[in-house]
């Protein structure tokens, strides 16, 4: 049943939020829609890596590509993309398109961040050339503990300051953030856990 609402989501997904929308310069609505846009992409790509997992699980390596390949599509730079689709391209036989994607993923990782792959690609790369069995469960990464976001963390230093003393303070055993929907409690709160 989730799979199905998975395909549905993902089928109706047709862009960025509002991304048509041109605000007049208010710094809140912008502030507004940049929150939304990020955090429905942030729902589609899940859906995305779902979808990939459970039609691997299945066997059905086809469809399983499909979804990854359509997650690399759309967020280049998430390494873990890259991986399943690797996974999926060595488990189906395509092993030399499992390197070549490995030689994608490198080149936009260079060209975007400036970073190289992380141990796992490349632990995934060096299974796949020396031709042994890939294990499609470790080339899907694992959930995060928290959730990361494309924007960068701007403003706030009052409440940031005001949440560190407090989380250094012995006599502080309860820290609540209180505010109306959307004001970005839980960016505040995720903020200072890092």
């Amino acid at each position: 049943t989730c799979m199905g609402h998975y395909q549905e989501a993902v089928a109706l997904y047709r862009g960025d939020f509002m991304v048509d929308f041109l605000p007049s310069g208010n710094p809140a609505i912008m502030e507004w829609i940049a929150f939304h846009r990020e955090q429905f992409f942030r729902y589609l790509l899940t859906a995305l890596e779902n979808l990939t997992a459970f039609y691997q699980s299945k066997s059905d390596f086809d469809t399983a590509y499909s979804y990854a390949r359509q997650m690399v599509k759309l967020a280049p730079v998430e390494e873990s993309a890259h991986r399943q689709l690797m996974g999926l391209l060595a488990a189906s036989g395509r092993r030399s398109a499992a390197l070549e994607q490995y030689h994608s993923c490198r080149n936009v990782l260079w060209e975007e961040l400036g970073v190289e792959p992380a141990r796992e690609t490349e632990q995934l790369y060096e299974r796949i050339k020396q031709g042994l069995p890939v294990d499609l469960t470790s080339s899907t990464s694992s959930k995060p503990s928290a959730v990361s976001h494309l924007t960068a963390f701007v403003g706030r230093e009052a409440e940031l300051e005001r949440m560190s003393d407090c989380a250094v303070n012995q006599n502080c055993r309860l820290l609540t953030l209180v505010g109306v929907a959307g004001v970005g409690k839980s960016r505040l709160a995720l903020q200072i856990a890092s």
